[in-house]
């Protein structure tokens, strides 16, 4: 078995746990990540990508000061542009979830900006999907609804899973008098 692709398992893992809400074992996976990053930085190519994945587990159990060194360090390895716009989102979320809504607005933007210039489609949207949310949540609605209207056109056209969601947003939009 290939040892790099072992060493990239925990990354991998913590992000997954992540996004499935299991922020507790995420933390747990995203240390042994870091652990195999700095004793065995020969085998992981992207740098970073523990720190980042960690990043938002931490922010999502509530624990930001930790949060926010993660995600700062993770954006401090710029040899890997696609996992750049990863840490870019995963910071904005953080913003997001402590409540710090116009920094989540100014990174996200950052994010989507990163993400298209680089031609990334799929992380285009995700990080429009974000500041939709960030932007409803200060208040502007139609910024939101074009935010979300442009991620919904793009993961239709690639058919993706999270298009419902972002469905969901405009209708909830729709639906809300303010």
């Amino acid at each position: 078995m290939n040892l790099a692709f072992l060493a990239l398992l925990p990354a991998a893992l913590a992000g997954a746990l992540t996004r499935t809400g299991r922020y507790a074992e995420a933390v747990e996976s995203g240390r042994h990540a870091l652990h195999v990053e700095r004793t065995r930085p020969d085998l992981i190519p992207a740098k970073g990508h523990p720190d980042a994945n960690l990043g938002l587990a931490l922010a999502h159990l509530g624990r930001f000061d930790e949060a926010f060194e993660h995600l700062h360090r993770s954006l401090e390895h710029d040899s890997d542009r696609f996992l750049r716009g990863i840490a870019l989102t995963c910071l904005g979320t953080a913003h997001f979830l402590a409540g710090q809504v116009d920094a989540a607005v100014e990174v996200f933007r950052r994010a989507v900006e990163h993400r298209r210039g680089m031609g990334n489609a799929l992380g285009t949207a995700t990080a429009l999907a974000e500041l939709g949310k960030a932007l409803r949540a200060r208040g502007d609605r139609d910024e939101a609804r074009q935010a979300w209207e442009e991620a919904l056109a793009v993961l239709e056209r690639l058919d993706h899973p999270d298009a419902e969601a972002v469905r969901a947003h405009l209708t909830d939009l729709d639906g809300s008098s303010g």
